[in-house]
C-alpha cells in the first residue's frame, strides 16, 4: 500500500512519471498503462495545481479586503 501511495505521489507530482510508465507498459499492457497515466496526471496534476492556485487566490483576496478595510 505504501509503495503504490508513493507512485501515486510520484505521478501526480510529475517527477521522473515517464520511466514508471514506461516500466508498467513493460510489465502489463501498453494500453491499460497509457490510459492510467495520463488519467492520473490529468486529474491528479492538473487538479492539484488548480487547488493551489485557488488557495493563493484567496490568500491574496483576503490580504486585499484587510487592506481596503
Amino acid at each position: 500500500v505504501l509503495s503504490s501511495a508513493v507512485t501515486i505521489f510520484q505521478v501526480i507530482t510529475l517527477e521522473g512519471w515517464s520511466s514508471l510508465m514506461y516500466s508498467y507498459q513493460d510489465t502489463v499492457s501498453y494500453a491499460t498503462s497509457s490510459i492510467f497515466f495520463v488519467a492520473v496526471v490529468i486529474i491528479g496534476a492538473f487538479t492539484t495545481l488548480n487547488l493551489v492556485l485557488a488557495a493563493i487566490m484567496h490568500s491574496y483576496l483576503e490580504q486585499d479586503n484587510k487592506r481596503k478595510a
